[in-house]
C-alpha cells in the first residue's frame, strides 16, 4: 500500500521517478515489478543483475515511472490520490531568516526550525 501511495503523491506532485536495488533471492523484485517496476535502462540495453556479497544475493536495480504503474493497480492508485487530496499536514514551518541559515556537512544548508504560532497555543495546554 505504501508503494501505491507513492505513486499516487508522485502523480499529485506532477509526476516522479525513483530507483531501488531489490533482492532476487526473496522475490522483492518480482514483487515490485508487479507494482510497477521496469529495469534500470543504460544506454540500449538495461543494467544487469549483479551479485551482491554484503547480503550474499542477487540483486536489480528498478525503476519506477508514476505515470506506468502495474496495471492491476492503477484504480487503487487513483483512490489513494482522492483520498490524499483531503488529508491535512502539520509540519513546523522552516525558518527562512539569513540569520538561522548555515552551511553544514558537504555544504548543505542547515535550518532552524520554528513551530507555526497558530500552534504554540495549541501544544502550551
Amino acid at each position: 500500500m505504501l508503494a501505491l501511495a507513492g505513486y499516487s503523491l508522485g502523480r499529485m506532485r506532477g509526476g516522479c521517478l525513483g530507483i531501488t536495488t531489490a533482492t532476487v533471492r526473496h522475490c522483492s523484485s518480482s514483487i515490485l515489478r508487479r507494482l510497477g517496476g521496469a529495469p534500470l535502462p543504460s544506454g540500449e540495453s538495461v543494467v544487469p543483475r549483479y551479485f551482491d556479497p554484503r547480503y550474499d544475493c542477487e540483486m536489480e536495480i528498478l525503476r519506477f515511472d508514476s505515470r506506468y504503474p502495474g496495471r492491476k493497480y492503477s484504480g487503487l492508485i487513483s483512490l489513494l490520490q482522492e483520498k490524499m487530496r483531503d488529508i491535512h499536514v502539520i509540519a513546523p514551518a522552516m525558518s527562512t531568516s539569513r540569520a538561522s541559515r548555515n552551511v553544514g556537512p558537504a555544504g548543505m544548508w542547515n535550518h532552524t526550525w520554528t513551530q507555526p504560532s497558530w500552534t504554540q497555543s495549541v501544544f502550551a495546554q
